[in-house]
């Protein structure tokens, strides 16, 4: 539908912006793209795409904010996308391999 298009062009306007090194056009999208990803899973909590979509958009986050040396915003957004993974893993959807290591790294247990 027309939020999960407004999510991705959120998304690559932000790793654009990054790219040209416009560290604040590239939160502001990055956080549009997480607000809009958040709105998807609240209306179908066991859509694994979108789940995964909001994984990935909290690890965007993750790469601006050590390009910036913001360890704050860095923590929140592994602390974030963590609990996105632990959420997917509770509720019995699969994790693609990246995913799956990740969770892992970020304390995980081994077992759903």
């Amino acid at each position: 539908g027309w939020r999960h298009g407004l999510v991705v062009a959120y998304s690559k306007q932000g790793k654009a912006a990054s790219a040209q090194g416009d560290r604040a056009a590239a939160e502001y999208y990055f956080k549009q793209a997480i607000s809009n990803v958040r709105e998807l899973v609240k209306s179908d909590p066991d859509n694994a795409e979108w789940q995964s979509t909001l994984a990935r958009s909290h690890l965007d986050l993750v790469v601006l904010a050590e390009h910036l040396g913001d360890v704050g915003m860095q923590e929140r957004a592994l602390r974030d996308a963590g609990e996105v993974l632990a959420n997917m893993r509770e509720r019995g959807m699969k994790l693609n391999p990246r995913m799956e290591l990740l969770y892992m790294v970020l304390g995980g247990k081994d077992e759903p």
